[in-house]
């Protein structure tokens, strides 16, 4: 009798547990982009041509900029403009530095087939003597999945 009490006990402490965390991640939801925007072809058994072909693709007018020289301690910004080149909406998920001294900021809401956007990168020169060669690298749910941008810059005292 102990035994069945005990597990009736377990069994809706585990109930309750699930109960709430299904509200909570319904709160947490609420406000979020559609699910139809991520869409991915790339599953084992969809892996084609044609399924990946339908699917949001950025095209950087330049992938690369040189900054040139600069003094130490000097921030410069560049803006890579890009365009949705794809059949569907494209959502870039992350876009990250290579290091803590260059930081991009961009738009994370879909960008429609034929839209263009722009990314601003910044690059701080502080403690960054001599040639730099920095990257951004983007994570998208389009195709590719991944984009990377670079900065040059040469760092004088």
């Amino acid at each position: 009798m102990k035994k069945l009490v005990l597990l009736a006990a377990i069994s809706s402490f585990f109930y309750a547990c699930q109960s709430n965390n299904d509200k909570e991640t319904e709160d947490a939801l609420k406000g979020k982009l559609s699910t139809d925007l991520v869409e991915n072809p790339r599953s084992a058994e969809n892996m084609n041509a044609s399924n990946l072909a339908s699917l949001g693709h950025l095209q950087f007018d330049d992938t690369l900029h040189d900054f040139g020289t600069m003094k130490e301690g000097e921030m410069a910004e560049f803006e890579f403009t890009y365009t949705n080149t794809g059949k569907k909406a494209i959502i870039i998920n992350e876009a990250k530095g290579s290091c803590g001294c260059t930081v991009p900021e961009y738009n994370s809401s879909p960008l429609q087939p034929g839209e263009k956007s722009k990314m601003k990168v910044t690059f701080n020169s502080q403690g960054k003597h001599g040639f730099n060669e920095k990257t951004v690298t983007i994570t998208t749910n389009g195709n590719p999945s991944t984009y990377v941008l670079k900065i040059l810059a040469t760092v004088n005292n």
